[in-house]
C-alpha cells in the first residue's frame, strides 16, 4: 500500500475512483491525519470532503477498507 503525505493523488481503483486526494499529517496540532477529497486535480473545486483518522494504522485501515489504489501525481 502506497500512501504519500502532502501530495495530490488520483484514486485509480476503489471507492471514489476518479477523485483526487491529499493526506495532510497534522501531527504537530492534533496528532491525526486529514484526508481531503476533491473532484478537481488542483484541489480548488468546492465539491470536496474530508475525513480525519487518528494515526497511521487507522489511515492504512481506511485505505484498505476503501480498496484504494492511488496514483500520486504532485
Amino acid at each position: 500500500m502506497d500512501i504519500e503525505f502532502d501530495r495530490i493523488g488520483c484514486i485509480v481503483e476503489g471507492e471514489m475512483k476518479g477523485w483526487h486526494i491529499r493526506i495532510d499529517n497534522d501531527f504537530e496540532n492534533t496528532g491525526e491525519f486529514l484526508i481531503i477529497y476533491n473532484l478537481s486535480p488542483d484541489m480548488s473545486s468546492n465539491s470536496g470532503y474530508d475525513d480525519w483518522v487518528e494515526n497511521e494504522e487507522c489511515l492504512k485501515e481506511f485505505f484498505s477498507e476503501s480498496s484504494w489504489v492511488v496514483d500520486w501525481i504532485k
